[in-house]
């Protein structure tokens, strides 16, 4: 619990306060976070990590209302390290997904997008019916424009100069299933 108070959380402070909120903007399709390469840049969620181990691996004291407060500690600890740990991973993943900050002269990034539809209810969802790209660089996203999924073949002439005659993406096994 030390190392919490006195190492985690001022790091987690000053992670805190290089991003305002404030300034985070969406304007003509560009996202901006600015402050966001900072924060990743800090160990609270290692210190946090080591802290609820330790805890769950030291021995249970014999003494009920030790044992329930040591337990309610415990409880809140983990849920603290899984909160830490997911933002910390969302700090590490963001600029390079929108190519903002130091990955700005990335190349760009594409990112499809998997309509479902719910004419037949599935676990999932449904099917997917429309196909969909975002392209991302610099922090500026594009939405191309959605396809339905029957004219998925049709668009393999852009992307190959001579589709494949056989396999999975030949034209005949489109036909096929297609027909299914």
């Amino acid at each position: 619990m030390e190392d919490i108070s006195s190492q985690a959380l001022p790091q987690l402070v000053q992670a805190s306060g290089s991003i305002n909120l404030n300034k985070i903007q969406v304007k003509d399709g560009t996202v901006g976070i600015p402050g966001l390469e900072n924060a990743q840049k800090n160990a609270a969620d290692d210190v946090i990590d080591d802290a609820v181990r330790e805890m769950k691996s030291a021995q249970q004291p014999k003494i009920r209302q030790v044992t329930d407060a040591i337990n309610a500690v415990k409880a809140s600890c983990v849920k603290l390290s899984n909160t830490v740990h997911g933002m910390s991973t969302l700090a590490q993943l963001l600029p390079s997904m929108f190519g903002t900050d130091s990955h700005a002269i990335d190349a760009p990034r594409n990112y499809l997008i998997l309509a479902q539809a719910n004419a037949e209810a599935r676990p999932s969802g449904g099917l997917t019916g429309l196909l969909g790209v975002i392209t991302v660089q610099g922090g500026h996203l594009s939405l191309q424009p959605f396809v339905s999924d029957m004219e998925i073949p049709s668009l393999a002439s852009r992307w190959w100069s001579s589709p494949p005659r056989s396999g999975c993406c030949s034209p005949t096994s489109w036909a096929r299933i297609s027909a299914t």
